[in-house]
């Protein structure tokens, strides 16, 4: 990881025109983005992801798909000119099917950090979504940016109710971040331990949330 890790920095991203190209289309958006990172690979579930939420107000128009190889960006502007793409082609060990536990597996998630940390440095709130989730309801009008008004990270749960053994455990698929202070330091810090650790973004924001009173977590209720 120590040896990749540049290529993914978030020094790199925020120097790269391609994210200058971002900024400036980020400008237009009047709520927070929600990014989606995949590869060719995951481009069908990406597709069909799309696909479900299409007739849902508001959620296109919020999305910004971080596209890491050129077919995904070449099928994606294709086929939903409309919604804003980040390409990111740089890295080919991102361009490969990976799986849980792998060294492609670990760099993917430490760029989905960088890209958190790059644009809460610009002072802007963010949504970091996965496509391997199914909604049954659009989940930008349960106004949980306004429930939560007071979260620093606002996170999805693992189990399936709201008093179950898991519950305020987060998972990795949906994720709401306020540019606060303390949220900027939490996840500078799952960037060191992605880089230097065989770690998981899901396990420092677990310790964190579950012993540091001064970071604020909020979870999405399960109904």
């Amino acid at each position: 990881m120590r040896n990749h890790a540049d290529s993914v920095s978030v020094e790199a991203l925020m120097a790269s025109d391609e994210w200058k190209e971002l900024q400036s289309k980020l400008e237009g958006f009047s709520q927070a983005p929600a990014f989606i990172l995949f590869n060719s690979f995951a481009l069908p579930m990406t597709l069909n992801w799309l696909c479900n939420t299409a007739d849902w107000p508001a959620v296109h128009q919020r999305l910004v798909l971080v596209t890491l190889d050129d077919k995904s960006r070449d099928i994606i502007t294709a086929l939903w000119p409309h919604i804003v793409v980040f390409h990111w082609p740089h890295v080919k060990q991102l361009q490969e099917r990976f799986s849980a536990g792998d060294f492609s597996y670990q760099l993917i998630f430490l760029l989905r950090t960088n890209i958190i940390r790059a644009v809460l440095r610009t002072n802007r709130p963010i949504w970091m979504l996965q496509q391997d989730t199914f909604w049954r309801g659009n989940l930008f009008e349960m106004n949980l940016e306004q429930q939560y008004e007071n979260a620093d990270v606002l996170l999805d749960q693992m189990g399936y109710v709201d008093d179950g053994p898991r519950a305020g455990w987060t998972n990795g698929a949906n994720w709401f971040i306020r540019p606060t202070e303390i949220s900027k330091r939490l996840f500078d810090d799952i960037a060191w331990y992605q880089t230097n650790m065989y770690t998981q973004d899901t396990g420092v924001i677990n310790l964190r949330c579950h012993s540091q009173s001064s970071l604020n977590c909020s979870f999405i209720p399960y109904k």
